[in-house]
């Protein structure tokens, strides 16, 4: 096969060479070489426009091709148009797996649940991709699906890093049911423990519990409003998760939107999921709010990313 480089600056290339160029760029998750202008590149290029100061069109005008040619390219980037790969031939990264099997196993039960609402099965995929995803990325091939759902939880922060109840045991245990709540919270934290070494660490001290609880992280502040959820171990049920997950979503979009907004797009969903996780959003932040990880990145760009990757995915 011939080689073929698209680097003329006066010229815009293929889509399988601007693909590339992303990808070069390090954006994540890596766009897969379709040669089509399909909406996992689109969004990807809205991110590279904002990161480099051009309007947000998603477009590959010759300004865009310009500025992606003299990006900072990652180590071992060649500027080779790779061969485009055929949809059906695509070979799926490990998350790409990950929420391949999700959609198949509970694809059903979510478009059950969202009939009716703007939400899609694309992005309940990546909110559990985000929420837990790190755990149950790792056990979905090796366990069963009602042993994998016990161990969709976490979150050990205490006070001052948390601010929301219960900020620690004490206040846990001063709840009416607290001492139960506390034995089944750190029970969920000696479970998981084994599989995440992050985890083994906070269950060698006593006091900490875990406080997120399901595959998409009900929140133990919800405790005193919905405690049936927590002692009766709920979130061992799937059904019983995506049904307060799609309520918590329902009240965030009409605190984003207000009530009557029947469709979202995807820029819109990653608003009313970054408030689903933070309980509101500032619009002039962009998709730079919600929690941020070590690395220094936000739960709506987890969010974005993700959504991207899951309408890729059949």
């Amino acid at each position: 096969m011939s080689r073929v480089i698209e680097n003329d600056p006066n010229v815009i290339g293929s889509i399988a060479a601007w693909q590339n160029i992303l990808n070069g760029c390090g954006y994540l998750p890596g766009l897969v070489i379709t040669g089509e202008m399909d909406n996992a590149t689109i969004g990807t290029t809205k991110n590279f426009q904002e990161d480099v100061g051009l309007s947000q069109t998603g477009e590959v005008t010759l300004e865009t091709w310009r500025a992606g040619l003299k990006h900072a390219k990652l180590p071992g980037w060649s500027n080779v148009t790779p061969s485009i790969q055929p949809l059906n031939t695509i070979v799926l990264s490990g998350t790409g797996r990950a929420m391949q099997w999700f959609k198949k196993q509970f694809g059903l039960e979510v478009h059950r649940s969202i009939r009716g609402t703007p939400f899609t099965i694309d992005l309940l995929t990546a909110i559990s991709m985000q929420e837990t995803g790190y755990i149950w990325i790792n056990l979905y091939e090796d366990l069963p699906v009602a042993e994998l759902l016990k161990l969709c939880v976490g979150d050990t922060l205490d006070a001052p890093n948390r601010n929301a109840f219960p900020k620690d045991k004490a206040e846990l245990l001063a709840e009416t049911n607290g001492d139960a709540m506390f034995s089944i919270a750190r029970e969920a934290l000696e479970s998981i423990a084994p599989h995440n070494s992050d985890y083994r660490s906070a269950a060698r001290n006593p006091d900490k519990f875990c406080r997120g609880f399901g595959i998409f992280q009900y929140d133990l502040q919800f405790f005193r409003v919905n405690p049936k959820y927590f002692l009766e171990k709920r979130w061992y049920n799937f059904n019983d998760c995506l049904e307060q997950c799609v309520q918590e979503l329902e009240s965030a979009l009409k605190k984003v939107y207000g009530s009557g907004k029947s469709t979202l797009s995807d820029e819109e969903m990653v608003y009313v999921t970054i408030a689903y996780n933070r309980g509101s959003v500032n619009f002039s932040k962009k998709f730079k709010q919600g929690y941020k990880d070590r690395s220094g990145k936000f739960y709506g760009e987890y969010i974005w990313e993700y959504l991207q990757l899951a309408k890729s995915i059949p």
